[in-house]
């Protein structure tokens, strides 16, 4: 009796690693949707006609929020003397590091966990336009060339399938245009697999890339004072 309820427990623990997530999101210019589908069940997670009624619910009491954390700051500001401090934000070449980071960590077993999630039908449409004929050029140059740079990047941490990108010069608008669709799939098991495996050798290099990152700061600071 024993081994029948154990092999049952096992079985839906099986099962439950087993089922298949999938993550979609479609923006346009007719809006922005986002929604998450196990198995057979599919769930709204928020929509742009969603988000503009909340917005217009919450709008005044943000205002509030605002000019009540305003007037803190100003109080304790005039009290301690100090200026605020702006939190910084990470620019693109930061953001891209730490996707290196998580591309290249552990070893061959955590690589085959992150593979386990899928992309399917990626579909980018993008018209790039600019003041000018000239600008409307060199911005549909690098944005071609950051694109196509992401997606390199992006297929070496997970896999990729029914990709299709277009990308055009818009000389005759002043306004880019992007239209963006696509699903994330992954089984149960997949995520705790690749979470707790990758999870320690992400942390380790990226504490060791924020070291070697301060002490150069440091000897950088060094040398200026001197």
């Amino acid at each position: 009796m024993g081994w029948i309820i154990l092999g049952i427990i096992a079985l839906i623990i099986g099962l439950f690693l087993w089922f298949p997530v999938r993550l979609g999101v479609d923006y346009g210019e007719e809006g922005t949707s986002c929604w998450l589908k196990i198995l057979f069940w599919k769930i709204s997670i928020f929509s742009s006609e969603d988000l503009e009624k909340e917005e217009e619910q919450q709008a005044f009491k943000q205002k509030r929020q605002k000019s009540r954390k305003k007037a803190k700051t100003k109080k304790k500001d005039s009290q301690t003397g100090e200026t605020p401090k702006k939190k910084q934000k990470k620019s693109v070449q930061e953001w891209i590091e730490l996707i290196l980071i998580i591309a290249q960590s552990g070893g061959k077993l955590v690589k085959r966990f992150w593979k386990g999630f899928r992309i399917n039908d990626l579909c980018l449409q993008m018209a790039v336009a600019g003041n000018d004929a000239a600008e409307t050029a060199i911005t549909y140059g690098k944005v071609n060339a950051a694109v196509y740079s992401m997606c390199a990047l992006v297929s070496r941490i997970v896999t990729l399938r029914r990709t299709y990108i277009q990308i055009i010069p818009d000389f005759l608008s002043e306004e880019s245009r992007v239209e963006v669709s696509g699903e994330l799939f992954f089984r149960i098991g997949t995520l705790l697999a690749a979470a707790f495996s990758g999870g320690f050798f992400f942390l380790k290099k990226y504490l060791a890339k924020m070291k070697t990152k301060k002490e150069k700061e440091q000897d950088a600071a060094g040398q200026t004072v001197s």
